[in-house]
């Protein structure tokens, strides 16, 4: 969208196979762009080279995302903006639907299999990456039995548990910020706003006849994205 209004693109990214399907994306749309495999926390480019960073739903799923951040604030020219989304810890989708219902059906379905967690264990699959994302498949419930089986009890602290929970059971990072942290996280921009958006109540059968403008006020308070825009 970038490149279709006239911006000069460069995208980066850790893996080979997103810059295929972006160069796939842009050729299909006759549009310019420059890719490059890059590491978030340690790019290549010299200081102050782009007017705008944009990453949405990325930089929490580095190890070190205080570094990335840096490397967001060295890589903008003076006036630059970094527009930025991070999950929001103090959410609907935190409390309820992460440590409340996904860490409770966890927890349950080790307890049905208590007197077989020595037999589990001994056919516990290899470390090879089943590839499962998101939480619609019922196989993410198997890989978090899994996953408790070798981490123990500890897997389901809130610190450890959600990591695994945003994007998959096989997700390593996946970090959560509230207001105060991201403020931290931007002390070094000039000046930096805020907002909380993504409430998607509607696809939730019960929730289907609540008014969209309450939806929306909802989504404002406590909504799992964190939409930063931050001036250096």
């Amino acid at each position: 969208m970038f490149a279709w209004h006239g911006a000069r693109y460069t995208g980066v990214d850790l893996t080979t196979e997103a810059m295929q399907a972006t160069r796939e994306h842009l050729a299909a749309e006759g549009l310019q762009g420059e890719l490059r495999a890059e590491n978030a926390e340690q790019l290549s480019f010299d200081d102050g080279s782009f007017d705008i960073v944009y990453s949405f739903g990325v930089l929490h799923h580095t190890p070190r995302p205080a570094a990335a951040l840096a490397e967001v604030h060295r890589v903008l020219k003076p006036g630059g903006t970094a527009k930025i989304m991070l999950y929001h810890r103090r959410s609907l989708n935190y409390y309820v639907r992460i440590l409340g219902y996904m860490r409770a059906r966890v927890a349950w379905k080790a307890l049905s299999r208590i007197g077989r967690w020595d037999a589990d264990r001994k056919s516990l699959r290899s470390a090879e990456v089943a590839g499962v994302r998101g939480n619609a498949s019922s196989k993410v419930w198997e890989l978090h039995y899994q996953n408790l089986l070798r981490d123990g009890w500890s897997y389901l602290l809130p610190a450890s548990f959600v990591h695994h929970c945003t994007d998959g059971p096989e997700c390593p990072y996946a970090y959560t910020y509230t207001r105060q942290d991201a403020q931290s996280l931007f002390a070094g921009f000039s000046s930096m706003r805020m907002r909380v958006a993504h409430l998607p109540l509607n696809k939730y059968p019960l929730a289907r006849c609540l008014p969209r403008g309450f939806e929306q006020w909802c989504a404002g308070k406590i909504g799992w994205h964190l939409l930063i825009e931050a001036v250096k």
